[in-house]
């Protein structure tokens, strides 16, 4: 199984450093994602995680979160795209306190 640790910023200035690293992960047997670090995400980002996650389903490849930042709940959201990346019910890092 792969962990993909997403950058600080997943935003347009990174999407082309992580394209290849996601297509990478398409050919493991499961992918984890760490989502935990994300402090700023914008359209471009976005994008290529719901471009990751729709890839796996499509190859029958296992793909889970293990933890995502409010930042990134939040941009998928505003997005309306939290269903496609799935991140709903995913335990958020840095928001114990709700709990």
């Amino acid at each position: 199984m792969l962990a993909l640790v997403l950058p600080t910023d997943l935003d347009q200035s990174v999407v082309a450093d992580l394209h290849p690293r996601f297509l990478e992960a398409l050919a493991e047997p499961a992918i984890t994602i760490d989502g935990s670090s994300v402090q700023h995400a914008d359209v471009a980002g976005v994008q290529l995680l719901c471009a990751l996650v729709i890839a796996a389903d499509r190859r029958g490849i296992p793909l889970v979160w293990s933890v995502v930042s409010p930042a990134l709940v939040t941009a998928a959201r505003l997005l309306g795209v939290e269903h496609v990346v799935r991140i709903a019910g995913v335990r958020q890092d840095g928001l114990e306190w709700f709990d």
